[in-house]
């Protein structure tokens, strides 16, 4: 069953003429399907100076050989290259930094992805910067985008088992203290392997910000909402944090697309798409479609306007969803966490954190940057492994409690 189709004005003007197909890993990585570029000209990212006005590559970017440009898209340039060192090809992305200390920042999170491991997420390899760029070399699969691939028609148990594998890719980023904000059908990859990998976890929030862009594509928006419309949780919409249930409602509104081939929110453009959202709910799925009907309760609960009103966790839709068909669980399910034993957890890490602030062990941006994944995790482990780093701390002082930021 084919997807619904991408709106008309995801193409940007003046993209028609030179534009050519792009594999679809390499569309994806580049961040903005709707704006990807594939080109044999052209430097290595922006910000490089002779390549740029060359039109040349450079030959190397640390120990990775650039073999070709695959494609390019608001957040950067994707090359397929070579990893000398390990003797493997790698999708190497390089990010746009737009100042103000954004190298630092997209560095940071980039080594924050790079700590995820698991058969359905795409894996990290490699993090560094050259000159003001952050490059990322990450695991080259062939295959693809679910986008695509349903274009083939895949029978429901496919189209189910791909959905089941790219939730259990989510609940092993969520349990690590990483948030997508940007999945979508184009962000899972369906490899030869017939292993479905999610992308770019948390790189829609790497994007720099350009003031002043009032376009209204339905595809990724950079500035104050970050990620695709189509897929925004309501939360995300109002421009409100946005957390792991957020990725909820991205995946239940993509489920609802591979099951059903529709969309569950009308709308063509962005305002349009926010209205229904946020005021409409998600249409009733077609009497005659050939899935379980034990699956719309599960995609409904998980399209809540409010994200107190969808499941717990993303393991909990995980679990609910696998039993929609009886889909055999993980070999090594993560346990159910209680949510005091979480909440007693992040009160003791926020209180190391303020004492690691008074104690000059870390700056504003460490602490802001820590308590944001502090946030986003749903283990106590997890939580606990942010401050694994630090020396056991004393009870903070009042005056070192008075000196934390104020997001503490």
């Amino acid at each position: 069953m084919p997807m619904p189709p991408r709106d008309a004005e995801t193409s940007p003007a003046g993209d028609a003429e030179g534009s050519r197909e792009l594999d679809p890993l390499a569309a994806t990585l580049a961040g903005d399907s709707g704006d990807t570029r594939g080109s044999t000209q052209g430097s290595a990212s922006g910000g490089r100076g002779s390549s740029d006005r060359d039109g040349e590559l450079p030959d190397h970017l640390g120990r990775y050989r650039l073999v070709r440009k695959l494609g390019e898209g608001g957040m950067g340039v994707v090359h397929l290259a070579h990893d000398d060192q390990l003797d493997r090809p790698v999708a190497l992305k390089i990010l746009r930094p737009g100042g103000n200390g954004d190298s630092r920042r997209l560095l940071r999170e980039a080594r924050s992805m790079a700590r995820l491991s698991h058969p359905h997420i795409a894996a990290v390899y490699d993090v560094g910067t050259e000159g003001q760029d952050v490059y990322v070399a990450m695991e080259f699969v062939e295959g693809p985008t679910l986008r695509s691939w349903l274009d083939g028609s895949p029978p429901w148990p496919q189209r189910f088992d791909v959905l089941v594998q790219a939730a259990r890719g989510l609940t092993a980023a969520h349990a690590a203290g990483v948030t997508h904000r940007d999945f979508k059908p184009d962000n899972v990859i369906v490899g030869t392997d017939g292993r479905a990998r999610v992308l770019d976890f948390g790189l829609a929030k790497l994007a720099p910000r350009t003031a002043g862009r009032t376009d209204e594509s339905t595809d990724t928006q950079w500035g104050a909402i970050v990620g695709t419309p189509r897929y925004m949780a309501p939360e995300q919409l109002r421009t409100q944090p946005a957390g792991p249930e957020a990725d909820q409602f991205a995946f239940c509104v993509t489920a609802y697309e591979v099951a059903y081939g529709r969309r569950p929110f009308a709308g063509e453009v962005f305002a349009d798409v926010a209205v229904s959202v946020l005021t409409q709910p998600p249409a009733e799925p077609p009497a005659d479609a050939e899935v379980p009907e034990a699956l719309w309760p599960v995609l409904r609960q998980g399209l809540q306007v409010d994200p107190a009103q969808r499941y717990q966790s993303m393991q909990a839709l995980t679990e609910a969803l696998e039993q929609v068909a009886g889909a055999p669980p993980e070999a090594d399910p993560e346990p159910v966490v209680s949510r005091p034993a979480l909440r007693d957890a992040r009160e003791e890490v926020r209180q190391q954190l303020t004492q690691a602030y008074a104690d000059d062990l870390l700056d504003a941006d460490e602490i802001d940057e820590r308590l944001e994944r502090l946030e986003n995790a749903e283990d106590p482990e997890a939580v606990r492994a942010l401050v694994a780093d630090l020396a056991p701390a004393s009870e903070p002082s009042p005056q070192g409690a008075a000196a934390a930021p104020a997001a503490l």
